[in-house]
């Protein structure tokens, strides 16, 4: 009933940015609530559902909800036992959304199966920044599928497969090297962004500046701008 409750809220009001509903254990009704409310809900940019035991089936239906949702930016399923069949349909997913940045799917028993098919999503997603699968059960052929797409991909910057199956010291080694790259890209593409450099393509890119009441967004954003605090 939590989940069905806080589900209508998303719903009906467009003024909720973060929210955390982690250790709750809603399940995969209540996975169900929330794919639904993300599909109408366009202010939400964080939202935190782990340790939820939405398992493959609550993972399939946020999955859907993100091929439509143009908000969400950063979303934790860690510990939600997703497996192989959820990792795969958040893949599809991905292909489709272009506003998601961060992700984490931490600790979800996720195999080469589903590690894979993410992997070959990197080759066509060019948004997200932030991929986090440690603690799952990736093996070294399936980090190499992760370092043969980062060839493809230079958005990038954050992949974590730390306390898988055993992998080569090397594959990891050559996938911080492209990601490296990367950010120091995406860097020199912020800085030339800042200072007005024509010719950036900078229309893919995001910055979610979060806050309540008067906590200095507009003074942020203005400063960012390089305009002064209080015109």
């Amino acid at each position: 009933r939590g989940a069905e409750f806080v589900s209508a809220v998303l719903a009906k009001r467009n003024r909720i940015v973060s929210l955390d509903l982690s250790k709750n254990l809603i399940g995969e009704m209540g996975g169900e609530y929330i794919g639904r409310a993300l599909q109408e809900n366009t202010s939400l940019r964080e939202l935190n559902l782990s340790n939820n035991e939405l398992l493959a089936s609550g993972a399939c239906l946020i999955a859907e909800a993100l091929e439509v949702n143009t908000g969400l930016v950063i979303l934790d399923l860690s510990n939600n036992q997703i497996g192989d069949a959820g990792a795969q349909r958040l893949a599809d997913a991905l292909q489709v959304n272009d506003v998601m940045v961060t992700l984490n799917l931490a600790s979800n028993f996720i195999g080469d199966i589903g590690g894979g098919n993410l992997a070959d999503t990197l080759k066509v997603n060019d948004t997200l920044a932030c991929l986090r699968l440690s603690a799952n059960r990736i093996t070294n052929d399936g980090a190499k599928r992760f370092t043969a797409a980062l060839k493809d991909n230079t958005n990038l910057v954050v992949l974590n497969l730390e306390d898988n199956e055993i992998i080569s010291g090397n594959v990891l080694a050559s996938q911080r090297s492209v990601l490296k790259k990367n950010f120091k890209k995406r860097r020199d593409m912020f800085k030339q962004a800042l200072n007005g450099t024509d010719g950036v393509a900078w229309n893919r890119s995001r910055v979610s500046i979060l806050g309540q009441g008067s906590c200095g967004k507009s003074a942020t954003v203005r400063a960012l701008q390089g305009l002064p605090f209080n015109s």
